[in-house]
């Protein structure tokens, strides 16, 4: 039995549950993933970094210290999105079914919050700068709207992900 046959076999034994869609990755996908996480929270910390002593040192460029907190996590989960889909390791060998959901709710909590946004917006109370520095509304905002292109590189990456095992098999 090839090593490869064996990976199939290990596959079906897994998934033979009934209502299993565990995400299967192989060693290579794991090592790389693990690696990928650590250089995006290296990423995410560099950008704490620069914007703390931007902040503290240069200029005060935002209302608050917390929400940059939640727009930079939100830069760093897409730099990890698209550095793991592009090596390969994002989407499991098999199970890719079980990323649908989180890419849906991703799409629909960014559509709903942008939409409380815009009515925010509509009621004259959204301000993107104001006193000079930039407002807590606009970067929820923008992180909302990076949490949808989160859940849409998602899609792409599944939708990638299916396409070659289709020409592979």
């Amino acid at each position: 039995m090839s090593l490869k046959s064996f990976d199939k076999f290990c596959e079906k034994i897994i998934l033979a549950e009934p209502g299993s869609e565990k995400e299967i990755f192989d060693e290579r996908q794991k090592q790389i993933q693990s690696h990928l996480v650590i250089e995006s929270m290296i990423f995410f910390i560099l950008l704490m970094l620069a914007h703390c002593i931007v902040s503290d040192l240069i200029y005060k460029w935002s209302e608050s210290n917390l929400v940059p907190f939640l727009f930079f996590a939100m830069i760093s989960v897409i730099f990890y999105i698209i550095r793991a889909g592009v090596k390969g390791c994002y989407i499991g060998v098999n199970g890719a079914v079980a990323r649908y959901i989180p890419a849906g709710m991703c799409i629909g909590m960014g559509i709903l919050n942008g939409f409380l946004a815009f009515l925010k917006l509509k009621e004259g109370e959204f301000a993107a700068i104001e006193n000079g520095v930039v407002t807590d509304n606009l970067l929820e905002l923008c992180s909302w709207l990076l949490m949808m292109i989160t859940g849409l590189l998602t899609f792409f990456f599944i939708n990638k992900s299916e396409r070659e095992r289709k020409q592979n098999t």
